[in-house]
Parts: structure tokens; C-alpha cells; sequence
């Protein structure tokens, strides 16, 4: 779903106070995970990583999982179920790990080229894809900002994109994961069966496009039971005009 909100000053944002390091100096990287842990010195991170979704309700809303929501945005949904491979380890791995674990294809990447992915209708996003227990699926889709929705103008507004995937997501935009080391990032898995809202501009203009990636997790690993995966429970976009 998008959602149209109007806030001013802008609490979306964080500021950072005196006492809080240089993010330069705590956090992860925003490109593909490696499985490195370490904190990586010459990493900055999107502004849209720490950014609080307004508590006011929006002034406009648009259905993604809609014919018409995702008309509005020139939005085409693709998906494709994600494997476990095996790969070499990363370089600096202790001598008796040889070889570790990832996730293929890394479809949040910028550029990734989903032109062979199966298109599908935006009112068939929850279906429950998958084979359950430990699963993997990719939804993607470009999100075109028009000039009205509706009577609605949505130039300066802040945009927010909200979904909720069963069980887990992560949510890839432009082919960067916002996220940042101890502080809410709402791209990332937020919980079970947990909603998530991701500022994705702050003044948005018409003709702005965002490359939109979700990666839908299953795995209830400690309890697997038979249950598809990948369920889109909602997707929306909110505004608020500025």
C-alpha cells in the first residue's frame, strides 16, 4: 500500500544527537550480505534507514494488491522462489570453514534483470507460494509516482510503502537494502507476521520511480510445519504532502 502523509518539520528522520557516533563508524553495508559481521569503515547508509514512518493517518492511499492501485503506479509484479547454494567462504574465514552458505539469485540488487520472471496479477500477490517449512520467494515490481491520484497531487508528499509477508520480509529499494546498525530500520525483518512501513521519499515529485524487491521468507525452524510461504498480506503506499 502507499501512503500519503503531511508532516512538518519532518519526524521521520533521525538526528543524530552529540552523544551518538558517526554512522560512518556503526553500520552494516547496504549492498548484498556476505555473512561478514564486521562493521565496515568506509559504509554510509541511506537517510531512508533510520527515517520513523508519521503517526498521523495519511492523507491518501493506494492498494497495491489491487488491478487499479497498481495501475496508478505503472506497477508489474514478477516473482520467483529463491534457493539455498553452496559457495566458497568469504576469504578471511577461519581454515576449517571451507565453504558456507547463500541465497540465489540476489534479486535486490540494482540492475537485476527480472525480464524471464513470470508476471503476475496484483490481486494474486497472497497466494501462498512456496513449498513451506525453510523458503525463500522474490517479489518485484517499479513504482512510477504520477501527477494525481485521484484529486490528490502527490508533488512534496512523503511517501511510504507498506506490506506485510508471511512470515518474514526484507524490503530492497533500488537495489539497496536501507538499514542501520542499532537503529529501526523498517526495511529489514521486523518479526512475525510483522507490517512494515519504509519512508521511501520524503518530498516526492511526479515521474519518481522506485525499484521496489521484497524478499518473503519462511522459516519456523524451530516448529516447521507445511505451510506455503510468501503470502503478500497487504501491500500499500501512503503520501503525505509536506
Amino acid at each position: 500500500m502507499v501512503l500519503l502523509h503531511t508532516t512538518s518539520p519532518d519526524p521521520c528522520v533521525h538526528r543524530r544527537g552529540p552523544h551518538e557516533r558517526s554512522s560512518h563508524a556503526d553500520t552494516a553495508p547496504s549492498g548484498r550480505t556476505t555473512g561478514h559481521y564486521r562493521r565496515h569503515p568506509r559504509t554510509t547508509v541511506s537517510r531512508t534507514a533510520t527515517r520513523h514512518c508519521p503517526v498521523a493517518a495519511p492523507v491518501c492511499t493506494v492498494d497495491l494488491m489491487t488491478l487499479k492501485g497498481s495501475a496508478m503506479f505503472g506497477a508489474q509484479w514478477k516473482t520467483r522462489e529463491a534457493k539455498i547454494i553452496e559457495v566458497p567462504a568469504i576469504p578471511d574465514a577461519m581454515p576449517e570453514f571451507t565453504t558456507t552458505y547463500d541465497i540465489d539469485p540476489h534479486a535486490g540488487e540494482a540492475g537485476f534483470d527480472d525480464s524471464a520472471w513470470p508476471i503476475i496479477l496484483p490481486t494474486a500477490l497472497e497466494a501462498k507460494r512456496g513449498g513451506g517449512k525453510v523458503s525463500f520467494l522474490w517479489f518485484r515490481t517499479s513504482l512510477t509516482m504520477p501527477a494525481r491520484i485521484g484529486a490528490f497531487e502527490p508533488a512534496g508528499a512523503k511517501v511510504v510503502l507498506a506490506l506485510c509477508v508471511d512470515d518474514y520480509a526484507e524490503i530492497w529499494v533500488n537495489g539497496e537494502l536501507p538499514r542501520a546498525a542499532g537503529r529501526p530500520s523498517p526495511a529489514t525483518i521486523q518479526g512475525f507476521n510483522m507490517p512494515q512501513r519504509l519512508v521511501l521519499n520524503d518530498a516526492v515529485a511526479p515521474g519518481d520511480t522506485f525499484h521496489i524487491a521484497v524478499f518473503g521468507i519462511t522459516g519456523r525452524f524451530r516448529q516447521p510445519q507445511p505451510i506455503p510461504c510468501g503470502s503478500v498480506r497487504h501491500g500499500w503506499s501512503s503520501f503525505s504532502p509536506l
